[in-house]
């Protein structure tokens, strides 16, 4: 898979390399302190837990248990430092990521070296830490993993493999979000088969970037990492731990094999099963889909394409970028790739799953009613027209939500993350208006149902729904990504992948190559038509016309298969109030279409 590779300058480098602040060595750097400041406890693997992994028993240990210890990866097989390890079974965690050391826990091989070893051993970090106000990198207060395992699958069940299990509390409370149990037979783990690893009791291998958003200043943060074998004793598991801390390991120098093969972490729409962009519709970003994917006529991604199932893109549609497909592919006359069309093995995207526990009950908040809530769990909740409803800072986890149309939902993110999780429908209804300060400060996540964006809403945030259903209806607008099992972005949508504010009073999405009131004219755009009332486009081609402001409100005709710019931003046909004034003027950009007769007015 390609690899992405991001420029830095010494500035950018030195301004998301981590302190280690939160955890005391938590980039376990520090030889001389060690694991001191963890707390390292050994336990036994025993019985039959709930979710496909063993039980432990914390007050034995079984004979040969293997310490945790910090290494210094290497790649040399024959390299005999006692502070170096070579992993025989992935060449490529060979390499330290962050720094030069790793946490090596449970690591014991079977006789003759052909597997993790067994024998029931259990190993388990801890360290509690108060977030700071030096824990804050670049705006955001977020917890990060980078953690790697290689498992030897003894394909049990009933609850008896081996396992690697992430939990955190917050100020001594378990937290939607703060936790992950990976085991041999889960497939969210993406586990990997390991290169030449034998047919029965297979050896896999993953590695994740664990995240969890909502952290706040003076918070008390418990993290707990566990690594155990079978409770059968014949079958292994070890895991590294290459940092842990509130800086973004994807964000590093160096970052680990997870940030830049997993494409969930790169693209702005990730698809686990099916991928369909309607009549159109509009996506900025990178799309990959796990399944099936389709583009419809005149739609557009300004990005990369990847498809693992079949795909096929309807007349016209275009790809600004690469175009890789696993499967067949079909053209209709007119689709255009600017990149390279390269069939080769595609990877399906890794979207990882939460265990949400909602409130009960059925709350209402009535018509034209003023309110602020604050975070937790709730049960069933309808927010009706002209209602405006503040959320304060914080994760909220409904049973199901609803908003009507006409009602006001003001997100309070400006300098706090949001994080609004469902787990029944969550459904946003046509004209629904919400004031999203920070795109990037706001998460929604819905696990297995279906979350709808309605007609003239403009949403922002991070949407996420591991296996369920993400709609953009019809002129539906978007600032932000989406990660699902299927998406489908319905006709004249627009996904604009960005981390840049937007509030959705106004509708104006702002791309990933221009912000409000930064656009600069150039090339085919220095010979703009002056417009006083708007104009008469008379031609198929791409058209620009540049104005001068106020614009109270504006409108085309006949332009259903152009793409709408107005100082470099997509919009919507109509779309008001527009983006700030570039030097007092508008440029507005009508790609090319196929009605000659095409025109617009403003007023």
């Amino acid at each position: 898979m390609k690899k992405s590779i991001k420029s830095l300058s010494l500035l950018s480098i030195l301004a998301v390399m981590p302190t280690h602040a939160l955890f005391s060595n938590g980039g376990f750097e520090d030889t001389q302190e060690g694991l001191a400041n963890w707390n390292v406890r050994y336990g036994y693997a025993t019985g039959s837990g709930t979710s496909g992994s063993a039980t432990v028993d914390w007050n034995t240990v079984y004979p040969g248990q293997p310490e945790a210890q910090i290494v210094v990866p290497t790649s040399d097989p024959n390299n005999t430092n006692p502070l170096n390890f070579y992993d025989p079974f992935v060449p490529e965690f060979n390499t330290p990521y962050e720094g030069t050391h790793k946490a090596l826990l449970n690591f014991h091989l079977h006789s003759g070296n052909w597997a993790p070893g067994g024998y029931f051993h259990v190993t388990q970090i801890s360290q509690k830490g108060t977030v700071t106000t030096n824990d804050v990198v670049n705006g955001k207060l977020n917890l990060f993993v980078s953690w790697g395992a290689v498992m030897n699958d003894p394909q049990h069940g009933s609850g008896q493999d081996p396992f690697f299990e992430i939990s955190i509390k917050v100020n001594g409370q378990d937290v939607p979000g703060g936790y992950e149990l990976h085991y041999s037979s889960d497939p969210s783990s993406n586990w990997q088969l390991v290169d030449n690893s034998p047919t029965s009791d297979a050896i896999y291998y993953t590695s994740r970037v664990f995240s969890y958003a909502g952290l706040k200043v003076g918070d008390e943060v418990e993290l707990v990492l566990t690594v155990a074998d079978c409770s059968q004793g014949g079958h292994g598991v070890y895991a590294w731990i290459d940092y842990a801390g509130t800086a973004d390991p994807c964000d590093m120098p160096n970052p680990p094999p997870y940030c830049i093969d997993n494409p969930s972490t790169s693209s702005c729409v990730s698809a686990r099963d099916q991928f369909r962009m309607a009549d159109n519709s509009v996506i900025t970003g990178n799309v990959i889909s796990g399944g099936y994917g389709e583009m419809g006529a005149y739609s557009k991604i300004g990005g990369d394409l990847q498809v693992k199932g079949v795909s096929f893109l309807r007349s016209s549609s275009e790809i600004a970028k690469n175009f890789t497909h696993e499967s067949s592919e079909s053209f209709q006359e007119g689709a255009t790739i600017l990149g390279t069309n390269t069939q080769a093995a595609v990877t399906a995207p890794v979207i990882a799953s939460r265990v949400l526990t909602p409130g009960t009950g059925w709350y209402e908040i009535q018509n034209g009613a003023v309110q602020t809530l604050t975070a937790g769990p709730y049960g069933d909740v309808v927010i009706r027209d002209r209602a405006v409803v503040t959320l304060e800072p914080g994760t909220y986890t409904f049973n199901s939500l609803d908003v009507e149309g006409g009602a006001t939902l003001i997100f309070n993110n400006a300098a706090s993350p949001i994080v609004v999780q469902v787990a029944g429908n969550l459904d946003i209804r046509s004209n629904a208006k919400l004031q999203i300060p920070e795109a990037k400060n706001l998460e929604w996540y819905t696990h297995d149902s279906r979350m709808e964006v309605h007609s003239n809403v403009a949403l922002a945030g991070s949407i996420i729904a591991p296996v369920g259903q993400i709609v953009m209806q019809s002129q539906g607008t978007l600032l932000g990504s989406i990660a699902a099992l299927d998406v489908l972005v319905e006709s004249r949508s627009v996904v604009t992948c960005s981390d840049n504010a937007i509030s959705s009073s106004s509708s104006s999405t702002p791309s990933s190559s221009s912000s409000a009131g930064s656009f600069v004219c150039s090339g085919d755009c220095l010979n703009a038509q002056v417009a006083t009332w708007g104009g008469n486009l008379n031609t198929t081609a791409e058209v620009w016309f540049v104005t001068t402001g106020p614009i109270n409100g504006w409108q085309a005709s006949e332009v259903q298969d152009r793409v709408i710019e107005v100082n470099g931003l997509v919009v919507n046909n109509g779309q008001v109030p527009l983006v700030a004034a570039a030097d007092g003027k508008y440029y507005f950009h009508f790609g090319a279409g196929s009605k000659a007769w095409a025109s617009w007015s403003k007023w």
